[in-house]
């Protein structure tokens, strides 16, 4: 996508990590600049970050697919659905009511029923669960990743204060085992307003297959307010009997997820109560994940290379080239911002005076290119001020009328539309009428003061007074004794 700086999304759309959005040129694949971005209700946003042959070693610290803006919101009932990983960088964060985040991978089971989840598939990923026993009792594991899953097991990995894997596979005994949950980091350096869900659930096994682990999630944001929920527990597992035998395959449950925040705002509901990361239900239930509350020192301390904590200023010094509270962003502006600007405080381009867009590679000043009537937007057209138009903002109403302090043009007796753009409704042209002033002189068939009524030719009146006026067709229907 390019030129896109504020989109909505009434229907479906899909972001994948070989696209990417910026004002012109793409060149940053799986990277999308995008100054707002709202889901309205019903809509549904899907972000497909499909994982290479690496991928269990595929972490959020990797290159993965990333969305850069000022605000995202989700309005009530409206999705955006993780594949894999994403990672979203936005300034103001808004979740309303029955909006959620997930991680999805849909499927129809043996009750004709959804479940979902985005992370490794089946069998596959670190913590994959493995299928143990004889060829006629056999237990499916649950996939681990905060927490071990049940059974034969796959075992747990990752740390609980960097919450970056995806979760993992159940194991196929007869049924597929669960998909693990999907990965969402969200970086808010300002406001997140969390009413709805944030979930990463593993998916359940079909019959006789265990359910795959929690993925992650990972949230820091100055302000996190709401009363929504973080969800990032484990699928369930199932049992499946042979018939006609006492053979049989059981699942176990798939351990929890991790999920870890950041906010320096204690006694916050989401934060505190309102996190759950719980192991999968099955012939064995899966081991609980983790939940992470960080502070600002331990948030530095994350980013060892890049950071150090200093006690005697109580705050993180961020190397050169790192910037953010707890310097978790990197921004080189010789590269991010073509050497036409600064990094600023959260990592953004702040461009040098002439310049305009999310790298500062558009030239545009407000008071050369714009006239002194306008500003320039990220992707360096104008943005005029109320009454003033045209690609340099040098047009006022036209010149057909004059702004009447609240951005709303007054235009003159013979000019109409937003920006006095009109004259005489396009059927007539302005000139002198009775008494001398200025007005409009209509095209025959057409009255009013600007033209806008549609009639019939006549003298002073609709055919003269004497007769039926069509005005869809501009034709007379003459009473009898008259004609012409």
């Amino acid at each position: 996508m390019a030129g896109v700086e504020d989109l909505y999304i009434r229907g479906f759309l899909t972001m994948d990590i070989t696209g990417s959005s910026s004002c012109d040129t793409l060149l940053y694949q799986g990277q999308y600049w995008i100054r707002s971005l709202t889901v309205l209700r019903g809509g549904y946003l899907r972000l497909v970050n499909w994982t290479a042959a690496n991928a269990d070693q595929y972490t959020l610290e990797d290159k993965v697919l990333t969305l850069h803006m000022e605000t995202l919101e989700l309005q009530h009932e409206s999705y955006l659905d993780i594949r894999s990983l994403a990672h979203i960088k936005v300034q103001k964060l808004e979740v309303e009511l029955e909006a959620g985040i997930t991680g999805i991978h849909g499927r129809i089971t043996y009750k004709m029923t959804f479940h979902y989840s985005g992370g490794h598939p089946p069998d596959k990923g670190p913590g994959a669960g493995c299928v143990s026993g004889s060829s006629c009792y056999n237990s499916a594991g649950g996939g681990g990743y905060g927490g071990d899953g049940a059974g034969c097991e796959g075992a747990r990995y990752g740390i609980p204060q960097r919450a970056m894997y995806m979760g993992s596979g159940g194991a196929t005994c007869h049924g597929l085992g669960g998909y693990g949950g999907a990965g969402i980091r969200l970086s808010v350096s300002e406001l997140a307003l969390l009413e709805g869900e944030i979930t990463m659930t593993g998916q359940d096994g079909e019959p006789g297959g265990g359910g795959g682990s929690g993925g992650s999630i990972w949230l820091d944001a100055d302000i996190l307010e709401g009363w929504g929920h973080m969800i990032a527990d484990g699928g369930h597992g199932y049992r499946y009997d042979f018939p006609y035998s006492d053979c049989y395959c059981r699942g176990g449950g798939g351990g929890g997820g991790r999920i870890r925040t950041y906010t320096p705002i204690s006694g916050n509901k989401v934060a505190l109560h309102h996190r759950v990361a719980q192991g999968g239900t099955g012939y064995s239930t899966g081991q609980a994940g983790t939940i992470f509350t960080a502070g600002v020192e331990t948030n530095c301390s994350l980013h060892m290379l890049n950071a150090e904590w200093s006690v005697s200023n109580q705050r993180c010094e961020c190397a050169d080239g790192y910037y953010g509270q707890f310097c978790q962003y990197s921004c080189d502006p010789t590269v991010h911002c073509n050497g036409n600007g600064v990094c600023d405080a959260s990592g953004k381009c702040e461009c040098n005076q002439g310049y305009a867009g999310y790298h500062c590679q558009q030239t545009c000043s407000p008071d050369i290119d714009c006239g002194s009537n306008g500003k320039c937007s990220f992707c360096g057209t104008c943005v005029c001020d109320p009454c003033y138009h045209g690609n340099d903002c040098s047009q006022l109403c036209s010149n057909h009328g004059n702004c009447d302090g609240q951005g709303h043009c007054m235009c003159d007796p013979c000019h109409s539309g937003h920006f006095c753009q009109v004259e005489c409704s396009g059927h007539g042209s302005c000139g002198t009428v009775a008494g001398g002033e200025p007005g409009c002189q209509c095209e025959e068939g057409w009255r009013g003061d600007l033209c806008d009524i549609a009639g019939c030719p006549g003298e002073e009146e609709d055919c003269s007074g004497h007769g039926l006026c069509n005005a869809a067709t501009h034709q007379c229907m003459c009473y009898p004794g008259w004609a012409g």
